[in-house]
């Protein structure tokens, strides 16, 4: 019995040793196949998953052996007091062996929740979400360095700590000026991407090449002159010799204080782009129908049948031409105006379209619209449609783009470069100059102060001293642009230092005008 007793858990033993592995086993293939999946789809929303609220972030996902699948993303633009305001994107993703990726800018208004999904026909393959209260809405400064970590305390010691400092590799770099909307400066030591530089320059960045002149490639050496500091865009390109932390702290310090080149478009938005359509004159009408039944009853009273069958026709003809006359065109009514910061060569172009409809419709915009206010919409790669109530208008922007300049400022004069009139020619500081014909050259002078159009009301006075604005297009419908330039400042010395960089020209916040 004795023996009886030891043999039996010996085998029970084994028995549970044996399904212990077997558990173990399942486990592994359960969580490499969990771990399979979710590493199946890359998901990335703004620039090294750095989200900058109320500008244009970078959206990037990937994914790895997968069929054809569909990524959804649902916001929550609303409030505690307008309730819940929903926003659906949805987007087609490639499929098939190997990685696939897929990239698009996105314009991100505060939110209260999103949340994200990737689906194949049979499942879900991946999702996630993020919370309003894990967003910021400062700025990013980016750090590309290949030699270690950036020394953050000397940085954050230097600028007061109000730097929103974001480390970077080569890879998180985008190339194109609206994923860098919301960027503030780019410190680079060592190599970087020239696209990438001159996407941040035109998007309104800072940017500081550290390591001299043996920094610049070859294309971005024909845009950096000598002096070390050049204007491109909306932004600058500078090269430093220092080491990283004081070139990023020259970087910051030598951003415009003007905030993001979109708010400047906000600004032209005060003026509405489309009017409501002419109304009927009220007063005419009542003082035609008033004739018109005085003559029926006389002709009644003195024709009979045949009078009253004369007066039914007259009716019936007249209704229909005024109809013809006085009715408003079809809608929708679309207007459209843009906004460009000129600097070099290049200028980033900020657009915004206003629809006005009469009846309650689905308006439709061109794929990456976003609406100026919180509002509901749905969109995909194709078109934004905003659902809207009768008699009401809609307000959306476009991803900023790269332009080629339309006009050269060389000192005091002004070259229109463009095969279009500039019009509306006006300095800040100095009043307003004549309209330049394509190919004109201009002196710069003083004349009258304020005499500007309607359109720039609200954006003048944002606008600091030796800031050139003019407009081209404005004549023709949905083609009015607003360019921005920065004349009357100094060149930059020979000797760049780090705050000769701050106060290197910009199209967004040139110096005081010197006559």
């Amino acid at each position: 019995m004795g023996a009886m007793r030891l043999i039996v858990p010996a085998a029970r033993s084994r028995g549970a040793g044996l399904v212990r592995a077997l558990a173990l086993l399942a486990c592994l293939v359960v969580c490499g196949t969990v771990s399979a999946a979710g590493a199946a789809v890359g998901f990335r929303l703004g620039i090294a998953n750095e989200v900058v609220i109320g500008a244009w972030n970078m959206l990037r996902v990937e994914t790895r052996d997968l069929p054809r699948s569909t990524l959804t993303l649902m916001l929550d633009v609303g409030t505690l007091r307008d309730g819940e305001v929903p926003v659906e994107l949805t987007f087609e993703l490639s499929g098939g062996g190997g990685v696939n990726a897929f990239e698009t800018e996105l314009f991100v208004p505060p939110f209260r929740s999103l949340s994200w999904w990737v689906t194949t026909a049979e499942r879900v393959v991946a999702s996630g979400s993020l919370a309003g209260r894990e967003t910021d809405g400062r700025p990013l400064d980016l750090v590309l360095t290949s030699r270690g970590p950036v020394p953050r305390a000397v940085i954050a010691n230097a600028v007061g700590g109000a730097a929103r400092l974001v480390e970077v590799t080569l890879s998180d770099l985008p190339a194109s000026p609206a994923a860098f909307d919301g960027v503030r400066s780019l410190t680079v030591e060592g190599s970087a991407p020239v696209d990438s530089i001159v996407a941040a320059a035109v998007a309104g960045a800072s940017v500081v090449l550290a390591g001299g002149r043996e920094a610049l490639a070859g294309p971005l050496a024909a845009l950096v002159p000598e002096t070390g500091v050049a204007t491109i865009g909306a932004g600058r390109v500078a090269v430093l010799d220092l080491p990283v932390a004081e070139a990023a702290v020259a970087a910051i310090g030598g951003a415009g204080n003007l905030g993001r080149p979109g708010q400047l478009l906000v600004a032209v938005l005060a003026e509405p782009l489309v009017g409501t359509p002419r109304q009927a004159p009220v007063g005419a009408i009542l003082i035609g129908s008033v004739i018109y039944a005085v003559m029926a009853l006389v002709a009644i009273r003195l024709g009979g049948a045949p009078g009253l069958l004369a007066s039914a026709i007259v009716a019936a003809f007249s209704a229909f031409g005024a109809w013809q006359a006085l009715r408003p065109p079809p809608p929708p009514y679309v207007g459209a105006v843009a906004l460009a910061q000129v600097g070099g060569p290049l200028a980033v172009m900020h657009e915004a379209l206003e629809s006005l409809t009469l009846p309650r419709a689905l308006l439709a915009f061109p794929a990456g619209a976003a609406p100026v206010r919180p509002q509901s919409y749905s969109g995909s790669a194709r078109s934004v449609s905003v659902p809207t109530p009768a008699w009401r208008s809609v307000t959306v922007r476009l991803p900023p783009r790269a332009v080629g300049a339309p006009l050269a400022v060389v000192g005091r004069t002004v070259r229109n470069d463009s095969s279009v009139p500039l019009t509306g020619v006006y300095v800040t500081g100095l009043g307003a100059q004549p309209d330049l014909a394509p190919g004109q050259t201009v002196e710069l002078a003083p004349g009258e102060v304020g005499a500007y159009p309607a359109l720039y009301l609200a954006l003048v006075p944002a606008l600091p001293d030796g800031t050139l604005v003019a407009s081209s297009g404005c004549a023709v419908e949905g083609r009015c642009v607003v360019w921005l330039a920065t004349v009357g400042a100094a060149a930059a010395p020979e000797a760049v230092a780090p705050e000769a960089l701050a106060a290197a020209p910009r199209p967004s916040d040139g110096g005081p005008w010197s006559p």
